[in-house]
């Protein structure tokens, strides 16, 4: 194919066809409420695991409990005062065009001594039904950009050692492993597999 001297393409409008392509990382909010309660169900119905882990609710999600949910995760990022024992955590949602949430992250800093052998600054899973489309490896990416924003230098993420789907999205998104360790006895028992400890250098 060959362009008619002349005829370039607007930049403008490539950076616009962009942001209409590509999936949007952004802070939890209430106009994301329908997509967001679907992607519940979506976990509730096929992986109750991570359901559990960290979104079973005392009530059924709705939209009351999902505007409460709002006003938490605002809370817990505006609360924030530098101290070990004051965790800064940040909810982010991954929406494509159409408002889907085809991932969702956590971003907590800085680490204490209790959350650093088991947690991390950063996590990150997707819908069931979503799997297997690279969503988690540009959750993550875009999680990455986030971190460094937030003034990280690097960013510890970790995961199950039967997780193969996330060990190799962190290594794609250039995490390095450090360690392997026994989760701590207040880890679920279903998460007591070993866990991986990646770091991913920002800076």
């Amino acid at each position: 194919m060959h362009m008619k001297p002349g005829k370039i393409i607007d930049p403008n409008l490539l950076q616009c066809c962009a942001l209409h392509m590509f999936p949007k990382l952004e802070e939890i909010n209430l106009q994301a409420k329908h997509d967001f309660l679907i992607a519940m169900q979506d976990y509730a119905e096929g992986d109750c695991e991570t359901f559990r882990r960290h979104y079973i609710r005392s009530n059924q999600w709705n939209e009351a409990e999902f505007r409460i949910f709002v006003k938490e995760c605002e809370k817990q990022r505006m609360d924030w005062r530098p101290s070990a024992k004051c965790i800064s955590t940040t909810h982010y949602i991954l929406r494509e065009h159409d408002g889907r949430v085809c991932g969702i992250g956590r971003m907590r800093f800085p680490l204490n001594a209790e959350q650093q052998p088991d947690r991390g600054n950063l996590e990150f899973d997707v819908p069931p039904s979503l799997r297997r489309q690279d969503y988690g490896t540009l959750v993550l990416n875009r999680m990455l950009f986030e971190a460094v924003r937030a003034g990280l230098a690097r960013a510890l993420v970790v995961c199950t050692s039967k997780n193969i789907a996330a060990v190799k999205i962190i290594e794609k998104n250039r995490g390095i492993l450090e360690s392997s360790i026994t989760p701590s006895p207040d880890i679920e028992q279903t998460e007591r597999d070993e866990l991986l400890r990646f770091w991913i250098k920002l800076r």
